[in-house]
Formats: structure tokens, sequence, C-alpha cells
């Protein structure tokens, strides 16, 4: 984990502000493009390989996506290669490891929306 220099402590635990569906939103535009905001910012490269799109319910291969960090507003962005499926539950995971500029862990959190049919 990256310490900042004279080797304090990270910070406190970052956090997920909002997101945009919100959790358990429904009847959301297949094209959406998921963003979630953070109380930190976060460390661009603790996100790769630990940002899951899945169907929970549906034996579906999950959606290709692809996540960018935007450090601006400390925001992350996933875009879909294709629209979501209509009407189906779709779970967005944030996998143990992602943390934030000094190495404070964020804690594995997910978001579940379901698609209505656009």
């Amino acid at each position: 984990a990256l310490r900042p220099a004279g080797g304090a402590a990270p910070g406190p635990p970052p956090g997920v502000l909002f997101s945009v569906p919100l959790p358990d939103d429904d009847d959301v535009d297949p094209g959406v493009v998921v963003r979630l905001q953070f109380s930190r910012d976060m460390d661009p490269a603790s996100f790769a390989g630990r940002v899951r799109v899945l169907y929970p319910d549906a034996e579906e291969s999950p959606p290709q996506s692809t996540a960018v960090y935007r450090p601006e507003n400390r925001s992350l962005e996933i875009r879909f290669a294709a629209p979501l499926a209509r009407f189906r539950t779709v779970r967005v995971e944030l996998l143990e490891g992602i943390a934030a500029t000094d190495g404070a862990p964020l804690a594995p959190w997910s978001l579940t929306f379901t698609t209505g049919g656009r």
C-alpha cells in the first residue's frame, strides 16, 4: 500500500457518497452509464480487475464493461460495450483491494438496480 511521505497512517476509509442509478432503482435505461462518487481521492490503479458487473438472477454472461476513474471529481464511470439486457437485475460490485491514494481500503460495496424496456 502507498503511504504518504513521513510514513503516516492512512486516513479514514473511503466510501461511496452516491451513485447513478440509485440503489434499487427500476426502469433504468439499458444504455445507462453507471457513475459512483467517492468521499476521498482514490488510487486509479486499484480499480483494475476489481469492478465486476453481473446479472445475478440470469444465466446470461456478464455485460462487457469499462471502468474509468476520474480524479477531478472522485468518480468512477462504468460504460457498457452494448446496452444492458432489458428487464434484468444488474449488480455492480467493487471488490476488496480498491483503495484511496493513501492506501486506506474501500470496504467491498455493491449496487443493484433493474433495467427497463426502453
